[in-house]
């Protein structure tokens, strides 16, 4: 068996490098890779690190040292470098560079190539850059392993490691940029095999990425008053529609019959009223009474030190006088319990429409309609594509459900936008079958 292959050396700076280390990584393709404060470039820009590689060497550099023009210097120097950047993750990576990204010559989104050949993956397959480390380049040692402890001890997320030290910080990014140029190296052998895909990559994909990150930052603006009175409207119809459908006289009465089930087993279950406690809280305050009336009607002299002490001994039983319990203190606490239980379950409407099982009862068993389709797992269908077939109450049902899809798209609308503007949150280019593919937003 070959030994495990050897981790890239590196090096690290909090200067700007020299000038000659940068013209040799200029004579190839370069790999970046950024470490930044945030996952989201449209709200913080901020960048921690950048690591930059190829054949030439390996470094990282915390820009936390340099000055902003420095930074300026580094930024130009990479995106005129003449043989093209690199990137894992090229979508996230680039939109720190919003103008630059316009005009970057990209020669490889590694993600996506990566992506592109591992059609014949398994489920569950992953394609993030340790998963690449591990099974495409054989790394042994999990390069994030130190990196997921310090965050650990130190009570930080993994969006956060920015703000580890930079020996920490350092040597992780440097080799990701290390392994990105490793598997940029590998892909471009087995990119041999499969003739046009890497021209598809570039002509296709590499537009496509400069496409997103410009949708990205220039945003859609919402008005957003008009959203949440659409959503209110939304709101209002979905309770109509449904009221409609359960109050449609052939599914009423079944509606009425699943709810009566329910809440005759919670009266089934009601407890005794009154437990054992109530007989004790009597008991305590007609002994109270008894040795109260008994007191008063021992009482000493007035100014003798006898009645001095019976006052006082009067006062201390005034005060520790148990609470005369009412109707409500004698019933037991699980009779309370059942009955605020009870309470909801006669105030709620229990058949859920959107049950698949409650569908099936309603359509197929009350309503006897024919069963003409099965669903995989061997029951009948009872899906938007068939509810229709049901006639009335199918037909309100599926309308009452496309409003509801229209209620979920305008929430995830209304939590997603940010002071006005949407700013799509773009997943990589190129899934297993090429095509492309957006986030939530």
């Amino acid at each position: 068996m070959d030994p495990p292959p050897e981790q890239p050396s590196f090096k690290l700076y909090n200067t700007l490098p020299p000038k000659e280390v940068l013209a040799q990584l200029a004579l190839q393709p370069v790999v970046f890779d950024l470490e930044t404060y945030t996952l989201d470039a449209t709200h913080d820009q901020r960048i921690r690190s950048v690591s930059f590689a190829n054949d030439a060497g390996c470094i990282a550099i915390d820009l936390d040292g340099l000055t902003e023009p420095e930074k300026e210097y580094l930024w130009d120097w990479l995106f005129v470098c003449p043989y093209g950047i690199i990137a894992y993750n090229m979508v996230y990576d680039l939109s720190f560079f919003p103008v630059r990204a316009q005009s970057a010559n990209i020669e490889q989104c590694t993600l996506a190539m990566f992506k592109l050949l591992a059609t014949e993956g398994w489920a569950g397959q992953t394609h993030g850059l340790t998963t690449a480390q591990s099974h495409i380049l054989g790394w042994q040692v999990h390069t994030k392993q130190a990196m997921k402890n310090w965050l650990a001890v130190n009570g930080k997320k993994s969006h956060e490691m920015s703000y580890a030290p930079w020996e920490l910080l350092g040597e992780y990014n440097a080799l990701d940029s290390a392994s990105t140029w490793l598997l940029y190296k590998y892909f471009k052998e087995v990119l041999k095999q499969f003739p046009g895909l890497e021209e598809y990559h570039k002509q296709v994909l590499t537009p496509s990425i400069r496409l997103l990150i410009e949708q990205q930052w220039a945003g859609m603006s919402i008005n957003l008053d008009k959203l949440r009175y659409y959503k209110e409207l939304l709101v209002t119809q979905i309770e109509d529609s449904v009221t409609k459908f359960l109050t449609e006289e052939s599914v009423a009465p079944h509606v009425h019959e699943y709810n009566s089930r329910l809440i005759k087993a919670s009266a089934a279950k009601r407890p005794k009223k009154y437990g054992t406690g109530w007989q004790k809280k009597l008991r305590q305050v007609k002994i109270w009474k008894e040795k109260y009336l008994d007191l008063l009607y021992k009482e000493p002299k007035i100014g003798t030190k006898a009645w001095q002490k019976w006052e006082e001994r009067k006062t201390k039983m005034a005060v520790a006088k148990p609470e005369q319990p009412t109707r409500e203190d004698l019933i037991a606490p699980s009779f309370k319990a059942w009955r605020l239980r009870h309470d909801k379950v006669v105030l709620t409407q229990h058949f859920n429409h959107n049950s698949s099982q409650q569908k099936r009862w309603l359509f197929y068993e009350c309503l006897g309609n024919k069963i003409t389709e099965l669903t995989d797992g061997g029951d009948p269908r009872a899906d938007k594509e068939i509810l229709p077939t049901f006639g009335l109450p199918g037909r309100l049902l599926v309308a009452s459900n496309l409003l509801r899809d229209r209620l979920k798209f305008v929430t995830s609308l209304e939590e997603v936008q940010r002071d006005g503007v949407l700013r799509p949150q773009c997943k990589i280019p190129g899934t297993k079958t090429g095509r492309l593919s957006g986030g939530k937003e």
